[in-house]
């Protein structure tokens, strides 16, 4: 169960070598705050669900996915 207390990042290019570095950091800092990576691909978004991991989809492209994408992340209201 996630801690609704701790804030929530989204990591855009978390497949990335920056994107995978932030997340690194941030998984490092534990209580800080959680990453949520943020792919466009909806089967790596599958397999971190799968891997226990906070991923949501987004493409930049399609301004539709935004909401679902940013909600529950700190900072967004």
């Amino acid at each position: 169960m996630r801690n609704a207390d701790i804030p929530r990042a989204l990591v855009l290019g978390a497949t990335g070598r920056t994107g995978a570095a932030v997340v690194k950091t941030l998984e490092a800092s534990a209580g800080q705050a959680v990453p949520v990576r943020a792919p466009r691909s909806k089967a790596t978004v599958e397999q971190w669900d799968e891997e226990g991991k906070d991923a949501v989809r987004i493409d930049l492209d399609d301004p539709d996915t935004f909401p679902g994408t940013l909600e529950g992340i700190a900072g967004y209201s």
